[in-house]
């Protein structure tokens, strides 16, 4: 064995796989942004243009302001700092002079729609989204710590998978590569000493220089390489029937043509 051929081979975790789950964790964190903005403050502002949109409606309809006050439970006398309801009341009074609500949200910059007021029971829903969405950022962010460590290794006899286990290349009497070309995925099976048969999985698309470790294996391998998915020769037959049957209908066909020209020609 040479110098080459017995050195460590040592694959940590791939950057890409830290570049993946950063921005998986980045997406989640933005959706739980996203959810709990529209919990704490989007959809009470779509419901105070909605407050403002009907107060203007039943001002236009003559409906007092008490009358509409009590509807929504609000104060009949806006309090000094309540710039939302203050809104609102303008809203009404807008209306009662005769102004178009297109002049008025216009102004304002409101929608000219009155738009889909949210429950409470959907403001909560938003609340329970970000905080799931927020849940799921923290559990990629564990994932990764747990990772960072492992390693695949291996030496001149044997590799070490990053779970621990440690396999001798002399075991392995199977290696499943038809993975390996798309995904970067191979199988190594062995044989344990108690006589069981187990699995193993090389993975270089997350572990970096496993090609290394799996070309060390495959060097002095003479056991069974699965490269490709063989074809069951009961498809082949079945194939190659149809195949025939097909050709029989069209030859078929053929003759029934030229059989049909033949007697109009007569």
């Amino acid at each position: 064995m040479t110098e080459v051929e017995s050195e460590d081979i040592l694959c940590p975790i791939a950057p890409w796989y830290y570049k993946r789950m950063g921005l998986m964790a980045l997406m989640l964190a933005g959706f739980g942004l996203w959810f709990l903005y529209d919990g704490l403050v989007g959809y009470h502002k779509d419901n105070h243009r909605i407050d403002v949109y009907e107060a203007f409606q039943a001002g236009r309809e003559g409906q007092s302001w008490a009358e509409i006050a009590a509807e929504h439970s609000w104060p009949v006398e806006p309090d000094a700092g309540d710039d939302k309801l203050a809104v609102v009341r303008e809203a009404y009074d807008a209306a009662a002079a005769g102004e178009s609500w297109s002049s008025f949200s216009a102004e304002r910059r409101l929608p000219e729609e009155k738009g889909k007021r949210h429950t409470d029971k959907d403001i909560e829903g938003q609340m329970h989204w970000a905080y799931g969405a927020f849940s799921l950022a923290g559990l990629v962010v564990l994932v990764v710590l747990f990772n960072v460590r492992k390693v695949t290794r291996a030496d001149g006899e044997s590799f070490t998978t990053p779970s621990g286990k440690h396999v001798l290349f002399s075991d392995v009497f199977r290696v499943d590569k038809r993975k390996w070309d798309n995904k970067g995925l191979a199988y190594a099976y062995y044989r344990e000493e108690s006589g069981g048969d187990k699995k193993v999985v090389l993975d270089d698309l997350k572990y970096a220089g496993v090609d290394r470790i799996l070309e060390r294996l495959l060097g002095k391998f003479e056991g069974e390489v699965i490269e490709r998915v063989a074809i069951d020769e009961d498809e082949e037959e079945e194939g190659e029937e149809e195949s025939a049957d097909a050709e029989s209908e069209a030859s078929s066909e053929g003759e029934q043509d030229e059989a049909g020209d033949a007697g109009e020609k007569s």
